[in-house]
């Protein structure tokens, strides 16, 4: 089968463009063969005066796609991200050449402009199943009435003219949550599939010692990391060793509870979640997913996470982590704390980890999965007017 791979990668890699690596190497070890169309918002500056139409309708990217569609003939075409240097023009595009097409939907771009549901620090459902107008008042894609004009406009221009629901045969989503957020705003549920992301960790040395606590991802507002500082402040003798970079810089160096260690790479991020004793995910916004559960999971690395969005589902409370309330430093305080005096516990909710890992986030049972996606994809476009 030939795969073409489209993506317009962030400006700083995140969890999804590790996705799409992953899925890549995932189909040629599987033998099947993986060609990329990709953008960079690295290079967005070059496109900042026509910025607006180019996310909304972009020929030079309909027209790029044509020519790599002619010469690479694919089976099946996996979009990942259009917004904002690709646009979902090139789904009109794909459409005369009638090739089946699978769409990761890895948020909720397709709904909310800023792609979180997040207003003000709390999780916010104003724009679902609606035109997103409201995020253009309220600013709520990167603080920039323009920005969310551009963002917003993407999604009415596109939902009117049925892009999505014409031209794309099967969804992947990521958990339940997420696809019930979904068939909430409209989408055909018998395209929804779910396939949850996957991570390759070999069995860990379960004999290491482990201690203290350990955050890995973007210093962010949404990423729950003001509400872990607050709580480190609120509790002595915690541990917490920050991997990533972001905002918050002042209030960390102001916490002697914590160990910023910047950026790493994957190896020793992987080396990191074997030392420690628990992973912490305090994100107040909505996750679709959170590929980092799962990578702490393959490295017998129990989660205290906020009981919120697809979280809820990932990690079972006493089992594979803890959950706390979303936004409350108090109870998350509280949690590190039962953590750091229970290791005993939180090494058996570990192991308990690493076995749900082996049972659901392989790349086995994911490659299973979404070749299973693929070949729906490629029937359903057979009966595609």
């Amino acid at each position: 089968m030939k795969v073409l791979i489209v993506h317009n990668r962030y400006k700083k890699i995140g969890g999804e463009d590790k996705v799409v690596k992953s899925e890549s190497r995932l189909l040629k070890t599987g033998g099947q063969s993986a060609f990329h169309f990709e953008k960079d918002n690295c290079g967005i500056v070059k496109y900042r005066a026509s910025l607006f139409f180019e996310s909304i309708w972009s020929s030079r990217s309909s027209n790029e796609l044509v020519c790599i569609i002619e010469k690479f003939k694919p089976d099946i075409i996996h979009i990942h991200n259009t917004f904002p240097l690709i646009s979902p023009s090139i789904y009109n595009s794909i459409k005369s050449y009638h090739v089946p097409v699978v769409q990761t939907l890895h948020n909720f771009r397709l709904l909310c402009a800023n792609a979180l549901f997040l207003r003000g620090g709390l999780p916010c459902e104003d724009c679902l199943n609606k035109i997103p107008w409201r995020s253009v008042v309220h600013a709520c894609y990167r603080n920039s009435r323009s920005a969310s004009f551009t963002a917003t406009s993407v999604i009415a221009v596109h939902r009117a003219l049925k892009t999505y629901e014409k031209y794309v045969d099967r969804f992947i989503v990521l958990s339940e949550f997420s696809k019930a957020k979904f068939v909430e705003a409209g989408f055909d549920e018998s395209k929804l599939c779910i396939k949850p992301n996957f991570v390759d960790v070999d069995k860990t040395n379960d004999a290491q010692i482990r201690y203290g606590g350990l955050f890995v991802g973007r210093l962010s507002h949404e990423k729950g990391v003001g509400v872990l500082i607050e709580a480190c402040h609120k509790r002595d003798g915690l541990s917490i060793t920050l991997i990533g970079d972001g905002d918050f810089h002042s209030q960390i160096l102001q916490c002697n509870s914590i160990n910023h260690v910047g950026i790493k790479d994957q190896e020793d991020v992987y080396a990191e979640m074997q030392k420690h004793l628990f992973l912490v995910v305090p994100s107040i916004c909505y996750e679709s997913f959170g590929r980092v559960v799962v990578e702490a999971f393959a490295n017998s690395l129990p989660v205290i996470a906020s009981d919120l969005g697809s979280l809820s589902e990932l990690v079972e409370d006493g089992v594979t982590g803890l959950l706390f309330n979303p936004g409350d430093s108090d109870d998350l305080a509280e949690k590190l704390t039962w953590a750091n005096t229970h290791q005993k516990e939180m090494l058996e909710m570990g192991e308990n980890a690493r076995r749900l890992y082996e049972e659901k986030y392989t790349p086995d049972q994911n490659y299973e999965q979404l070749m299973n996606i693929y070949n729906e994809a490629i029937e359903h476009a057979g009966t595609r007017k």
